[in-house]
């Protein structure tokens, strides 16, 4: 007699698969911030900036260093980089990107970019700093991996500061240095 063998279905994987890393990733490390188990990370990663006004130049001077910790957007990690805005001018001229870092979770980037702006404008505006993966020219492993505000009202401006800021999803909880 021949024998029909009936497979025991397997447990659905789908449900593991369903989900992309980055979001596997980050509901991991949201968990483990709600039960104190993080060693002091930050869910999204940091981004290290120095900010200034130079004010012979009339320019905000910002130096986006690099990141550490960040989100692996798939197996080969991340392809980061940084774009930035003065708000509240987002229009594409008042852009400024570094170069993609590929395939890492701590990029070192070490560029410097300046906004033509006065010290009274600048200490009215917030600089808008994002954190994001290329991924391809068609890949929809494009997307954001973290943000920061930095809010620049602080009369240390025109000294300056090297920060590390905490990444966030929407860059709430601006960062004003007193």
């Amino acid at each position: 007699p021949s024998h029909v063998s009936v497979k025991e279905p397997t447990p659905s994987i789908a449900s593991d698969i369903s989900l992309p890393i980055a979001t596997q990733e980050l509901r991991q490390r949201l968990r483990q911030l709600e039960n104190g188990t993080t060693l002091g990370q930050s869910p999204l990663g940091q981004i290290q900036l120095t900010i200034r006004h130079s004010s012979q130049r009339n320019k905000l001077v910002v130096v986006v260093h690099s990141c550490r910790n960040l989100i692996a957007f798939s197996e080969d990690g991340s392809d980061p980089y940084v774009r930035m805005y003065l708000l509240p001018d987002k229009r594409r001229s008042g852009r400024r990107k570094t170069h993609v870092s590929k395939k890492t979770l701590n990029p070192v980037f070490d560029q410097s970019f300046d906004f033509s702006v006065s010290l009274p404008e600048v200490q009215r505006r917030t600089l808008d700093v994002a954190v994001k993966n290329s991924g391809g020219f068609l890949s929809k492993d494009k997307g954001l991996l973290g943000k920061v505000l930095v809010g620049l009202a602080s009369e240390e401006l025109a000294r300056g500061w090297t920060q590390w800021y905490d990444l966030t999803e929407d860059g709430t909880r601006p960062h004003v240095v007193t």
